[in-house]
């Protein structure tokens, strides 16, 4: 509870780090409001098939042909370049600022922008390393998917005695692709605050402190994520676009907002702990 009541001292104390982020998430939610991607993906039983196993499948078997996997590999890269580069833009100062908030130092008037001068690079690098990592999961997660579906597929089609154990099988796969996922997050989280605390080897250094209560920070954001996917799945099953925007935009500012102050909060509280052993 302790750092839901030093949260919003830090909105209250610093409404800046409110504003900033809300100005961000809204930007985010206007864009999202003229985004197709959301749409098709509601109507995707309309435009590729029945079912949403098949359309793994379908894909998988256009995506993973020789020939494409060089385009995708490249698109990957270059998403991942630019995201990076934006990332650090708008986040780098943020970062500073929340920062300043949580170890109590003195917060001036410029040092978002003198946040983003000193920490843009290095932001961006881990960013872009982020963004590298989880889409190229996300490109191999079919692979791990289509055996399960193929198997369960078939169990159905001849009546198979065996369905309880494909039907185990399937939610053996899904943890475990859910759990990679969670592992990735918590690995490129935690290395961000390093850059804050440390001056050199911020990296190195930022290994040992969250290897010290790794499990527990893993509890941790594993519940945020949770939370979030609940919101994000609640808001998109509605389908008035800009009651859409609208819930993205609050969203966004409160619980992305509390998940990076909480990152910064929960560091500099491993940070003490592992002073002290």
């Amino acid at each position: 509870m302790n750092f839901f009541r030093d949260a919003l001292t830090y909105y209250l104390k610093r409404p800046l780090i409110f504003i900033y982020f809300s100005i961000i998430a809204f930007v985010v939610s206007i864009i999202g409001l003229f985004n197709p991607l959301s749409s098709l993906i509601k109507m995707y039983d309309r435009f590729i098939t029945e079912s949403i196993t098949e359309t793994i499948v379908l894909l998988s078997k256009e995506v993973y042909k020789i020939e494409v996997i060089p385009y995708v590999a490249l698109g990957i890269l270059l998403i991942s370049i630019f995201m990076g580069i934006l990332s650090g833009v708008f986040a780098s100062g943020y970062f500073y600022l929340i920062y300043k908030s949580v170890t109590h130092k003195r917060v001036g008037k410029t040092d978002v922008i003198d946040g983003a001068k000193k920490y843009f690079l290095k932001v961006s690098y881990i960013f872009f390393e982020f963004y590298l990592v989880f889409l190229g999961f996300l490109a191999v997660t079919p692979l791990v998917i289509v055996p399960s579906v193929v198997i369960a597929k078939k169990a159905v089609e001849n009546n198979s005695t065996a369905f309880l154990n494909t039907g185990l099988l399937s939610l053996v796969t899904g943890l475990v692709i859910v759990v990679i996922a969670l592992l990735i997050m918590v690995h490129f989280a935690y290395k961000i605050p390093g850059l804050y605390f440390f001056d050199k080897k911020p990296i190195e250094k930022s290994k040992h402190v969250l290897a010290s209560s790794y499990w527990s920070v893993f509890g941790k954001v594993s519940l945020f994520v949770i939370i979030f996917a609940m919101g994000g799945y609640l808001i998109f099953s509605i389908n008035i676009p800009v009651i859409v925007a609208i819930l993205n935009w609050i969203f966004g500012t409160i619980a992305v907002g509390l998940f990076t102050i909480f990152i910064f909060y929960d560091y500099s509280l491993l940070l003490s702990k592992f002073k002290k052993k």
